[in-house]
């Protein structure tokens, strides 16, 4: 019996592909249930920065990591919007980031199956390049991470495929559907911009002067509209996270051209954010040598060259001005979308001929291939094979943080560096040190005054009891505050540092924290060392 012939074999094909992202899941996700007793546990602090703003949108109306104050603490306007909506259905739940993800995740398999049968590949040619975009986004732990990337991928893969089949019939308007997904699109990264440029600069060279206002105009309503929300409130145009976590150099003649002679060089040829920016770094020899390969037949097919050439252009734009995380998160789009337009490229115009010999030719191209990609399919295995242990350290450190802060101060001020699961479980006006959370830190960082003399009159200002911190970022300012304890979890690769430290602010805080740590200290997961100063 063929699997995948006959009437059945979109559903198999689907079935199979859906299976497979869910083992890949599941084997991420069962060494972590098992060791927070079936707890839902993330492998990023940042995820319950959403679900705390999300959380307060919901039962508060205020858009947050605190439900006292507004604070542009998210790269998202769409995701926290999406949580807060879920919230109010179901209720507040942790697991909710995770089952939104899920489904988002099979709505892209799905979305992608129909698109690949449209380029004319057959059921297993569609099954291969299905696996391949799971294990190479890598879908799984993008999944795992609970935040907005796996939607952006989505509608990255959406927009730029409907944007270029559009395109490619130059004499009719856009479709509706474009103007749809870009004003999602953007609106669930900011980094999404680079893409949405690049699209009105096609249209203009393409003459479509309307379409190219409009897009533009749809798209950027909402961060103007968010932009002057936050304003009114007294904060920037732009969230924290994206002044603080951009690699932009300073928009001024010698900036820019301090940032062009030398950093940007840098970034696109030194890989020193690990495999994830030597996979985009890949991407810029991957995109222009799969149109150089395929010229021939590209040139009945406008629309291919289309996406080629916008993810070419957006992989240099996100390696000039994009920071690179631990995780494989903030250029998982841009790869996914690569990764799936270059497969289908491949299987649809490349000769396959099993019985034949290859040609020292064809073993050198073989092995270049295998050069361009390999930071690409190392970028996927260390995705996996930090997923599990990531998401366990996040649940013995910022997890135990946040339900000690819950327990024994959560309507008291606390100063912290990490601020999404405090954030999530305690309910105090707290002070983000490190700037995500609080617009006068921010600022401090991006106009270069953030000493210790101004974070502690600042902590003393808003009356903050205690701080919780990882101390080898704050030496100079924690040695004006009374250590009381540290907690050191025995294997880390999520946090900043193994070792959290508990500090008294004010003095007079110093007997009843550590009685309420030692209070707590019987609740922390086994392995977590606990030392009193």
């Amino acid at each position: 019996m063929n699997l995948f012939g006959g009437k059945y074999a979109p559903f198999t094909v689907l079935s199979l592909s859906i299976a497979f992202f869910t083992f890949l899941l599941a084997a991420i996700y069962l060494p972590v249930l098992q060791h927070t007793g079936g707890i839902i546990a993330y492998p990023l602090d940042d995820a319950y920065i959403h679900m705390a703003i999300a959380k307060n949108i919901a039962l508060h109306h205020v858009w947050g990591i605190s439900s006292h104050e507004f604070s542009s603490s998210s790269s998202s306007i769409l995701y926290p919007l999406l949580l807060a909506g879920l919230y109010k259905i179901f209720g507040i739940g942790v697991g909710i980031p995770l089952y939104l993800n899920i489904a988002v995740a099979v709505i892209f398999i799905v979305v992608l199956r129909m698109w690949l049968e449209k380029q004319g590949l057959d059921p297993v040619k569609q099954m291969i390049a299905l696996l391949l975009v799971i294990l190479l986004v890598p879908l799984a732990p993008l999944v795992q991470c609970g935040m907005e990337h796996t939607l952006q991928l989505l509608l990255y893969f959406l927009f730029v495929s409907t944007f270029a089949e559009a395109l490619e019939n130059r004499d009719r308007a856009l479709p509706w559907k474009v103007y749809v997904y870009g004003l999602f699109f953007i609106t669930t990264r900011y980094e999404s911009i680079a893409v949405v440029v690049i699209s009105c600069l096609f249209l203009l060279f393409y003459r479509k002067w309307f379409n190219a206002i409009l897009l533009g105009a749809i798209c950027f309503l909402p961060i103007l509209i968010f932009g002057l929300y936050a304003l009114a409130h007294g904060n920037d145009f732009l969230p924290n996270s994206v002044l603080i976590k951009s690699a932009m150099p300073p928009l001024t003649p010698a900036g820019l051209y301090s940032y062009f002679s030398g950093p940007f060089e840098e970034r696109l040829f030194i890989a020193d954010g690990g495999y994830n920016m030597a996979g985009t770094q890949r991407l810029l020899l991957l995109l222009p040598l799969t149109y150089l390969t395929f010229q021939k037949q590209l040139s009945q097919c406008p629309a291919y060259k289309i996406i080629l050439a916008i993810l070419t252009i957006a992989s240099l734009a996100h390696l000039a001005f994009m920071l690179y995380a631990g995780t494989p998160r903030y250029e998982a789009a841009l790869v996914g979308t690569s990764i799936a337009i270059c497969t289908t490229l491949l299987l649809k115009y490349a000769s396959f001929n099993g019985n034949r010999n290859f040609s020292a030719i064809e073993w050198i191209k073989i092995a270049f291939g295998l050069v361009i990609l390999g930071p690409i399919i190392l970028r996927g295995w260390y995705g996996f094979d930090r997923a599990s242990l990531a998401a366990i350290s996040i649940y013995d450190q910022q997890v135990q943080m946040g339900h000690f802060v819950h327990q024994y101060y959560d309507q008291d001020p606390v100063a912290f560096n990490d601020i999404g699961a405090i954030s999530y479980y305690a309910h105090g006006k707290n002070l983000d040190l490190w700037g995500l959370g609080d617009i006068d830190v921010a600022r401090s960082r991006r106009k270069h005054y953030d000493s210790a003399e101004f974070l502690d009159s600042l902590s003393h200002s808003r009356n903050v009891k205690i701080a919780i911190v990882f101390e080898k970022a704050f030496r100079s300012l924690v040695t004006r505050w009374t250590k009381v304890a540290s907690w050191t979890i025995p294997y880390n690769n999520a946090s900043a540092d193994k070792s959290v430290y508990f500090y008294a602010v004010d003095s007079l805080e110093t007997s009843r924290l550590q009685n309420s740590l030692k209070g707590y200290q019987r609740s922390l997961p086994p392995g977590v060392i606990v030392i009193y100063y």
